[in-house]
């Protein structure tokens, strides 16, 4: 915008109206009707939950909803050209008038009233900016109207926004359609299908969006919330909404509001189509997120909205899910802690020699240089990208319901329905174990990792090559569809996420009354470990979460115990001490990470602290095995294969027993 165009809007529009400030009097008092307007409209997106939010917020009693919560003030015709057809019989498309008289109209809200609540009205489809809305708004209002005018726009991500809103349409629309994959198929083929695409397609595209009202009402309060980010928040989001309306904290009379679903049918999409629509929706996000980033005129809840928003450009696709999976209320909290703040030191005298679990924000840039490249994209550009083939350790690593010998680029194909594709190799530094790189046993997605390893610099995991301490352990890549883990444990190891997000359930072994107990939560019996007889397993995880985590009706044995809860986001590293019962689920697809084992933290220098104990527990078990005349199993075979460690017998003692060492440590 050039300097005499900003002058110009200086002069023809109002003064901004500062966030917070109380409105005049009547202001909003319609004097034909005797009517309070809508000082707040909510104006998108579809789908995106903003009649959960719309609830929340008149809990409040400052905000009031007029006769419902869509009075459909603005885009009538479009909905009336677009909507009615698919949502009404035939012999009843004339029932929806375009045109009413105001009076009629305003009808909806109540009567004005001295010191009466501000309204809100949220009809998602005022962000419908291809049927007018916007000069709708400006002539509703008038100029003095229109200045005290604040927008709420909740962001959703667009393509489980897409696939919520096609279920939403009426059984008319979707017997038309004949299904959702051939409905995106049919969309994307080809851009003349403009009302089409105006239809569904467009209401993702965000930054068009609020560009559009932006320009039109620039000294207007814009609010911005993200969808998931609000069913998590719901308290901090609100009052934070409250202060940008009132310049004062919202006090809610309950805690949550339970989210609305509204949608009669639960089609799910192909990834195919997933992936597709993932791509069709990329540039528009990369808008979206460089015009929150280089324009302060939106009001962002939370203020690190862009960090929030960073899922949406993500290249893993969103696991359909109900929203209990996105709602962890752990009796326990994880430390949390940003990777820059976060000293060798500290990190091995605070949490691995304590043994205590921790989340480290923006670990994979501390660590590697090449953090960026840890994508589907790129990791399908590697050469030899569809040869290499691993298989999975399923029962050790509780790793069920997959296939245990893939590529890949089969883990990574569309038409998977679930995979773990888990390659591991001992390295040093940057260069793999000499046997391993003469035999090229590693996958190149492995090589193309270990290149940008920070091995010189100090990290929290390692002081570096310059220190005199070089990074070494084993390195293991995941990559994962639709995956997870049952309930395990083995040595402490660190788990570094790069695309994707995940769930955890953490339990400390001194949590359990005796080794039993671990066992019937890790489900020895149910699902044997390889090296027993009966080793196979029908349940995966996402059936696990389902019992022990999201049915809030049942006594699951997992909330009788203090545990961790924890969500994974794309960056984050989390560590998980020895022994530490274990699960995970997938919460988008494919999740690409490195699982680094307990030898990264050994290589700090600093004593581990379990060596002595491991050493001490392995001659009395060596010693039994041969009084048994049973051979001795070999060690360290696989990162995963100390089920047989000697450790785990200590977890049989009593638990006063096992403390009382673990003191003498």
């Amino acid at each position: 915008m050039s300097m005499f165009s900003s002058l110009l809007l200086q002069l023809l529009l109002p003064a901004a109206v500062v966030v917070g400030t109380p409105l005049p009097d009547g202001l909003f008092c319609d004097e034909g009707t005797g009517r309070t307007l809508p000082s707040v409209l909510l104006a998108g997106f579809m789908k995106s939950g903003t009649s959960t939010l719309a609830r929340a917020l008149t809990r409040d009693p400052r905000i009031a909803l007029g006769r419902r919560k869509e009075n459909r003030l603005f885009g009538r015709r479009w909905f009336k050209e677009k909507m009615i057809p698919w949502t009404r019989p035939d012999d009843a498309q004339d029932y929806f008038r375009v045109e009413l008289p105001r009076k009629r109209l305003l009808q909806a809200f109540p009567p004005c009233a001295t010191d009466g609540p501000r309204i809100l009205d949220g009809s998602p489809l005022t962000a419908v900016i291809e049927g007018g809305t916007i000069a709708e708004i400006k002539a509703f209002y008038t100029k003095e109207q229109l200045a005290h005018l604040a927008f709420i726009f909740v962001l959703r991500d667009p393509v489980t926004r897409f696939q919520s809103q096609f279920n939403f349409m009426a059984e008319k629309w979707h017997a038309h359609q004949g299904g959702i994959d051939a409905y995106i198929e049919r969309l994307l083929a080809s851009d003349d299908k403009a009302d089409e695409r105006a239809l569904l397609l467009n209401r993702g595209d965000y930054a068009r969006v609020l560009t559009a009202f932006r320009d039109a009402f620039p000294q207007n309060r814009i609010i911005l919330l993200e969808a998931d980010h609000f069913w998590l928040h719901q308290k901090q989001v609100i009052e934070a909404v409250g202060k940008a309306l009132f310049g004062e904290v919202i006090e809610l009379q309950r805690e949550r509001t339970t989210h609305a679903n509204k949608s009669p049918r639960d089609e799910q999409m192909s990834w195919r189509s997933e992936v597709m629509l993932h791509r069709h929706y990329a540039p528009g996000i990369a808008a979206l997120r460089q015009l929150l980033a280089s324009d302060d005129s939106f009001t962002l809840v939370p203020e690190g909205l862009l960090a929030v928003l960073s899922s949406f450009a993500s290249q893993a696709i969103p696991v359909k899910q109900s929203p209990a999976y996105l709602a962890p209320q752990p009796p326990l909290q994880i430390d949390t802690v940003d990777a820059k703040d976060l000293s060798s030191s500290a990190f091995h005298h605070r949490f691995y020699r304590k043994g205590r679990p921790v989340l480290v924000k923006n670990a994979t840039a501390h660590l590697f240089a090449n953090h960026a490249n840890f994508t589907s994209s790129h990791l399908q550009g590697l050469a030899d990208f569809d040869t290499a083939e691993a298989g999975v350790i399923t029962t050790y690593g509780r790793i069920v319901g997959v296939e245990q010998m893939m590529t890949l680029a089969n883990c990574l194909e569309p038409s998977t329905k679930r995979c773990v594709y888990f390659s591991w190799a001992p390295f040093e530094g940057r260069d793999l174990d000499d046997s391993w790189k003469a035999e090229s046993k590693a996958h190149p997605a492995t090589m193309e990792m270990l290149k940008g390893i920070r091995e010189q610099e100090e990290t929290f995991l390692w002081r570096g090559t310059k220190q005199g301490e070089t990074p070494k352990g084993t390195f293991n890549l995941m990559v994962s569809n639709r995956g997870g883990a049952l309930p395990h444990s083995h040595r402490a190891a660190v788990n570094l996420l790069f695309q994707g997000r995940k769930r955890w359930v953490l339990v400390a072994p001194e949590a359990y009354q005796s080794f039993s107990e671990q066992s019937r939560m890790e489900m020895h019996e149910e699902c044997p470990l390889a090296y027993e007889s009966g080793s196979e397993c029908s349940e995966v995880s996402q059936d696990w979460f389902e019992r022990e985590v999201y049915d809030v009706n049942l006594r699951s044995s997992l909330k009788a115990l203090p545990h961790y809860d924890v969500i994974q986001e794309e960056g984050d590293l989390l560590f998980v001490p020895a022994y530490y019962t274990h699960a995970t689920v997938d919460l988008a697809r494919p999740t690409i990470g490195v699982v680094m084992m307990s030898e990264v933290a050994r290589a700090m220098g600093a004593a581990d602290p379990y060596v002595a104990v491991l050493a001490r527990a392995r001659e009395r078990h060596e010693a039994a095995m041969q009084e048994a005349a049973a051979p001795t199993p070999s060690w360290g075979d696989s990162p995963n294969s100390d089920r047989r460690d000697p450790q785990r017998q200590l977890l049989q003692q009593p638990k006063q027993q096992r403390q009382q060492q673990h003191q003498q440590q």
